[in-house]
């Protein structure tokens, strides 16, 4: 074990164990399985397997699989830029189970098919397993390292239908290809190469990922070495029977594509909502992009580029909550206001909630309650608004997280 992974297990049982100037904390209980029983890692039923030349396009399969339906609790990396840790946020009643497992600075929670994933990003370069239905034992951490790069900066991880997994690798022009049945250091069994989607400097800077069908779609930022655009953002489809990327990758419409959603409007489950520097419909099956809410909008409003930092969607679909960092005289990007989107094509959108803080995604739709993540000094944790009351009315909060909520995620 390095240096920097034992200090980085130090610091993180401190964290969460609940050590600080009160003492510890008694642990919570938990009661979070919604499998029934402990789960097996996935165990996929081949790895890369050469075939048929690739049309330019994919012919999807099946449905995008993106979140999970009915949500009951809530994963919620939190982090003093020290230390971290993951907490469980119930959603009834609403309460908090803090610290159930290790974490980091800049850990991101996932869901897929009863087991907990948290990919720890710049510097880390490693993703933890945990069973939620074990109190969230480890079933395993597996290193995310590619060559010729100091950190990977892994991003985001999505499975094909047999459990083989792929992680995106913000720093490196590959995906990185997993099974997780394997030994830790013997996960990596491939690598796709994006390269060939890469700007000047060979790198295409891989973030966002959807798998629908056997069809992986990933987004590219297409940077320059200081962090500028340098042309259209793509969404490239990848095919995960043999992990060979199709020729033809779709451009954004916007920009700085930041969070996919599923599109409540399309029963195929082929359609997604892309939040850039509006809201986007992208019908993956056809290729076709529209705006469901473009960017003038938004800007009409005040809310231009980076400002517009995360969104869900009300149960029956018919809004987007969409949080937006402040852009006005006294509160540049020092607050996050929540605004009420309209999907039914008339851009009418108004300000519902606001003066939270937080840095990564914490906005999150369960049922008719919203629950955001606020970093606010002082008065940090999660907190519920009942969506049936105009304005939300809170119903809880802020519940404490143990240290300030990072980034959450939905989970059953």
């Amino acid at each position: 074990m390095s240096t920097k992974n034992v200090l980085w297990l130090t610091v993180t049982v401190a964290a969460a164990s609940g050590c600080g100037p009160e003492g510890p904390e008694p642990p919570a209980p938990l009661s979070v399985c919604p499998t029934g029983g402990p789960t097996a890692l996935p165990t996929p039923t081949g790895h890369c397997t050469p075939g048929a030349p690739l049309p330019s396009y994919p012919l999807l399969t099946g449905p995008c699989r993106l979140g999970v339906s009915e949500p009951q609790h809530l994963l919620v990396t939190t982090t003093d830029f020290a230390t971290g840790a993951l907490s469980v946020g119930f959603a009834n009643p609403p309460s908090v189970a803090k610290n159930v497992a290790l974490g980091s600075t800049d850990a991101i929670p996932f869901y897929h098919d009863g087991l907990v994933y948290l990919v720890h990003r710049y510097g880390f370069d490693v993703m933890d397993v945990l069973d939620p239905c074990a109190e969230f034992a480890s079933r395993g951490q597996f290193p995310l390292a590619a060559p010729d790069v100091s950190s990977s900066n892994p991003q985001e991880i999505a499975f094909r239908s047999d459990g083989l997994a792929f992680v995106s690798l913000f720093a490196a022009p590959s995906l990185a290809v997993l099974d997780l049945s394997k030994p830790p250091r013997e996960a990596i069994v491939a690598r796709v190469d994006l390269s060939a989607f890469a700007d000047a400097d060979g790198n295409p800077e891989l973030g966002l990922l959807v798998a629908c069908g056997e069809t992986l779609f990933v987004t590219a930022r297409r940077l320059d070495q200081s962090f500028q655009r340098t042309g259209d953002e793509l969404l490239i489809p990848v095919d995960m029977a043999s992990c060979q990327p199709y020729e033809t990758a779709l451009a954004f419409a916007g920009e700085l594509p930041r969070q996919l959603r599923l599109d409540p409007s399309d029963p195929a489950g082929q359609r997604l909502l892309a939040l850039t520097t509006g809201l986007e419909r992208i019908d993956l099956g056809s290729g076709a992009r529209t705006w469901a809410v473009d960017a003038a909008a938004f800007a009409a409003h005040g809310m231009r580029g980076y400002q517009l930092q995360s969104f869900a969607l009300t149960a029956d679909g018919t809004q987007a909550m969409v949080a937006a960092y402040r852009d006005e005289e006294g509160h540049r990007f020092d607050a996050i206001d929540i605004w009420a989107v309209e999907l039914d094509g008339s851009g009418a959108m108004r300000k519902v909630l606001g003066g939270f803080n937080s840095v990564e995604r914490t906005l999150e739709v369960l049922g008719a309650t919203l629950w955001y993540g606020d970093t606010t000094i002082g008065a940090s944790g999660l907190r519920a608004f009942d969506l049936d009351s105009d304005p939300p009315l809170e119903l809880e909060g802020p519940l404490s997280t143990g240290l300030p909520p990072y980034s959450i995620t939905a989970m059953p």
